[in-house]
């Protein structure tokens, strides 16, 4: 996980010629923002894998519940990208300078969102809640995690 230094601005410039520093996806949200998604308490964030660009809360019960936050490339954020049967694309507004909703249904879906060079994306997996449910959660951790860089 790249970490970068934040300042009260947001982050710091890389080396000189460079963009914008990547932001630690476990710095944009919190153990509280995740619990306050998914209704019920949540393990400390953790990088699901070494060198993953991501962070990971999930319930302390067993169960499948979780809020995943990843910091995606800019090549990966494709906001004007059409619905395909099986794939729908919305577009959603009042998110960084562009957001989209991505859902393939039975659950598999994410909100991904750009603020200047930086994209990221935002899942919430909750049992039981509609894609309408899971992008008002998902557009709540996008707007906390905007205000952390």
């Amino acid at each position: 996980m790249a970490s970068s230094a934040m300042t009260s601005s947001g982050p710091t410039n890389g080396p000189t010629g460079a963009g914008p520093a990547e932001p630690d996806a476990c710095t944009l949200l919190t153990a509280d923002d995740a619990a306050a998604a998914l209704g019920e308490a949540v393990d400390p964030g953790v990088v699901p894998t070494d060198g993953a660009r991501s962070c990971l809360w999930s319930t302390t019960k067993l169960s499948t519940h979780a809020v995943e936050i990843s910091v995606i490339g800019m090549g990966s954020f494709k906001p004007d990208q059409k619905s395909i049967p099986g794939l729908t694309i919305t577009q959603v507004s009042g998110i960084g300078d562009a957001a989209y909703f991505v859902s393939m249904g039975g659950g598999y879906q994410d909100l991904a969102f750009r603020k200047g060079q930086i994209a990221l994306t935002v899942s919430v997996v909750l049992s039981g809640k509609s894609d309408s449910d899971l992008l008002a959660l998902e557009k709540t951790l996008a707007l906390a995690a905007l205000g952390r860089f």
